[in-house]
């Protein structure tokens, strides 16, 4: 599936600068999730942990690409990511279905994490 499309299907929030862009320039533009400076495996072993966020690192990805490289605009990123991650869990495992809690709760921590991660320690990668 086209990036774009994933991201319009999961109802994602991002930027018009992001929705305009064509597709094959996001696919040159996302490369999984993590630091440009992390090495390729830990990148995928990254990517396939919090697979079903993708469309959330896509926008995030296109995000960092188009920074203008303050603290302002990273905190934002990241926020829109987190929010992008929360929709997808929301509509991936919807808090009445009851038996899905655990799946729910496993992605939960991992968007916790993820995002708290970042904060902590994507400031520098965002300036590089």
């Amino acid at each position: 599936m086209d990036l774009k499309t994933l991201c319009k299907k999961q109802k994602l929030i991002a930027t018009d600068a992001f929705w305009n862009t064509p597709e094959n320039v996001l696919r040159t533009i996302y490369n999984g999730a993590g630091s440009d400076t992390m090495p390729a495996w830990s990148r995928a072993l990254l990517t396939e942990f919090i697979s079903i966020f993708k469309g959330s690192v896509v926008i995030h990805d296109f995000d960092y690409h188009h920074s203008d490289k303050t603290e302002e605009k990273f905190h934002e990123a990241n926020k829109r990511m987190y929010d992008n991650m929360k929709i997808i869990l929301d509509t991936t495992y919807p808090l009445y279905s009851i038996l899905e809690w655990g799946e729910r709760a496993k992605w939960w921590f991992k968007m916790k994490a993820v995002y708290e991660t970042i904060e902590l320690c994507g400031l520098s990668a965002w300036k590089d």
